[in-house]
């Protein structure tokens, strides 16, 4: 042991201390059953001529448990991603948002009325920068879904340390109105790690009353991971895109499995809405290999089911994202050169928009008649005013110049 500030700290560069936390670690597992470990703050202690001992010493304990139980969850936190690529071979994904996880420590990097959005807006910086400049691949990304409590009062105060008393600092905060956007952003990012970072359930009241259609949807898109493992396992960020949070402009990714088959996950983390152009290659995810084919694209949110059209390969695609929300949307490839006709397609969707559906109205000879392929389409206006997220409260329109200040 080492004398520390507050307490002793085991050291690591004696065997016998990490051959002792090496077999304790798997006793545990071995009586409790437990599916891994959660390792937080950090395996260093002492002088600095210790610490590659130690870090050593910690490479081999993290390398026997994946061997004594290959299919362990290591979850690593503090800083964890900057020991190199070595722990890759034994842990399971490194510190999720590269951070730690309680809100007053990142900080607001893009404004935003949710607690739900800052912190899925941080984790998409996060996995961009393990992604692009840490070359880690997706089943090694985590993800942070929902938020994390602050630990202190808005004051500063934190309850039952420092000399302070202790009161119930544990108030119900689930973020209804923006956790859905933080759902997506873990699945599109991380969608093989998601680490869930709240249960509404400090009290029994709480869990009775959370409600079952949002149980249902936080349940539909965890399913919806392990259901698209092959097009999530290949996810990445989108180059031609901006790199998120870097002066709010539209982040996104893509997720295509070996037939050039799956999704495109697009995020606006601004209140303006913005339009994104994406062009339909190697950009998203789709191969060379699917030169000449087409897909066709439903949207899966925020519009679940809603029909967007067909995108050809090498073409450019223009997409509109309402303000502060995100767009996901799945690719499936159109057989080649095929002659049937066109199903009739319902379709729905919100007040005053447009989509864009397969023109499917007439019978296929009367289309061939007017000269058209069965796969020319239509748009499609629905009535009603536009009612659309993160609308302004004034009658005044935002420039779409506007950086900050008045307008």
């Amino acid at each position: 042991l080492i004398p520390g500030d507050q307490a002793e700290s085991l050291d690591l560069s004696a065997p016998e201390a990490a051959a002792w936390l090496q077999s304790t670690l798997i006793a545990f597992m071995e009586k409790s059953g437990a599916g891994g470990f959660s390792w937080d703050h950090d395996i260093f202690a002492g002088p600095n001529n210790l610490h590659y001992a130690q870090w050593r010493a910690w490479m081999g304990i993290c390398r026997a448990l994946r061997l004594r139980f290959p299919d362990i969850v290591m979850d690593h936190r503090d800083t964890s991603h900057i020991w190199g690529p070595w722990y890759q071979f034994a842990g399971s994904y490194p510190e999720p948002i590269a951070s730690d996880e309680n809100p007053e420590t990142y900080g607001v990097q893009v404004p935003s009325l949710h607690t739900d959005h800052v912190a899925a807006n941080n984790m998409r910086a996060a996995n961009w920068k393990y992604s692009v400049q840490s070359l880690l691949p997706a089943s090694r990304i985590p993800g942070f879904m929902f938020h994390q409590v602050e630990r202190s009062d808005p004051n500063g105060t934190v309850p039952c340390k420092f000399g302070n008393p202790c009161y119930n600092l544990n108030q119900r905060d689930f973020d209804f109105q923006g956790y859905r956007y933080s759902v997506i952003s873990n699945v599109a990012t991380a969608g093989l790690n998601s680490v869930v970072t709240m249960l509404p359930a400090r009290d029994e009241q709480e869990f009775a009353l959370f409600p079952k259609e949002d149980v249902a949807f936080i349940r539909d898109w965890l399913s919806f991971t392990d259901a698209n493992i092959g097009a999530l396992a290949r996810a990445a960020p989108i180059p031609t895109l901006s790199q998120p949070n870097l002066w709010g402009q539209v982040d996104g990714w893509h997720a295509m499995d070996t037939k050039d088959e799956g999704f495109v996950f697009l995020f606006n983390p601004t209140f303006a809405k913005r339009n994104v152009t994406l062009p339909i290659d190697e950009a998203v995810g789709v191969s060379n290999a699917s030169a000449g084919s087409s897909w066709t694209v439903e949207e899966l949110y925020p519009n679940r089911g809603q029909p967007r059209g067909s995108w050809t390969h090498g073409a450019h695609v223009t997409l509109e994202l309402y303000g502060a929300d995100a767009l996901a949307l799945r690719l499936t490839k159109k057989a080649s050169h095929s002659t049937a006709a066109v199903t009739p397609v319902l379709t729905r969707g919100a007040s005053g928009k447009s989509v864009r559906v397969p023109w499917s109205a007439r019978p296929a000879s009367a289309q061939a008649c007017a000269g058209l392929a069965y796969t020319d389409e239509v748009d499609i206006s629905f009535a009603g005013t536009p009612i659309e997220h993160g609308m302004p409260i004034s009658s005044t329109p935002v420039p779409p110049t506007f950086s900050g200040g008045w307008f």
